[in-house]
């Protein structure tokens, strides 16, 4: 993903790893980010902290893709590796 004016760019910096997707929801309140480990994270984006609000580990191996509920309830996650 090219980001056209990185100036203005915020960094979420929570992840030890190479982090392999992030969504926004559909809400926009909310970003869902998923790394090598299998770790996901959500991330409140109201707050300029940059507010971590949850943390999962679904899967033992890496994420590779995430897609949030039309409602930004729920999220779904793919990856490799078997369930925690």
């Amino acid at each position: 993903m090219l980001v056209k004016n990185p100036s203005i760019a915020e960094v979420y910096t929570e992840h030890s790893t190479q982090v392999n997707v992030a969504q926004f929801a559909p809400s926009g309140f909310y970003i869902c980010s998923g790394d090598q480990h299998g770790k996901v994270r959500i991330w409140d984006t109201i707050n300029p902290e940059h507010i971590l609000k949850a943390e999962y580990q679904p899967l033992g191996g890496p994420i590779r893709d995430v897609c949030w509920s039309p409602d930004s309830q729920r999220i779904c996650v793919v990856g490799e590796g078997r369930g925690k």
